[in-house]
């Protein structure tokens, strides 16, 4: 199953959102970056991590982080500890540039994913910078993640 069953649950989740459920959908969210941190802690190497690692693990783990920080702040849960896989810490890999060969029926799905990408690179982005701050200003340990 591995790192499919992290995004299925993930899905569950976003669909608890949708359904204004945040409750249920922190808890199940919270279930998902477990499985994704304890996915990518024993299947990677932290030395080796940032280049053997997939781009759907990498988005995996970065959306579960995001969606982790966000649901904290409105639902008590516990964390899953994702941040503690401070060697992904470089940015999601963008989609691939092979795509913009595609056939001209298909270059308006192409650039729709390239902006869907482009925005949820902003959202990650967004995120890890409030992080640092609150990090910053807020925590006696800094989190090697977000320093």
């Amino acid at each position: 199953m591995g790192i499919c069953l992290a995004i299925l649950i993930a899905y569950n989740s976003v669909y608890y959102m949708y359904d204004m459920k945040g409750l249920q959908a922190g808890t199940v969210f919270h279930d998902a970056a477990i499985k994704c941190r304890t996915y990518l802690k024993w299947t990677t190497v932290p030395e080796t991590a940032s280049t053997k690692v997939s781009g759907m693990e990498k988005s995996i783990f970065w959306s579960c982080l995001k969606t982790e920080c966000e649901i904290m702040s409105q639902v008590d849960i516990p964390l899953s500890n994702i941040s503690e896989l401070d060697y992904l810490g470089n940015f999601p890999s963008p989609p691939d540039p092979t795509a913009a060969n595609a056939q001209p029926e298909d270059r308006s799905i192409v650039k729709q994913e390239e902006e869907g990408w482009y925005f949820y690179l902003g959202e990650v982005a967004m995120r890890w910078v409030e992080n640092r701050i609150f990090h910053g200003m807020y925590s006696t340990s800094p989190s090697p993640l977000f320093m």
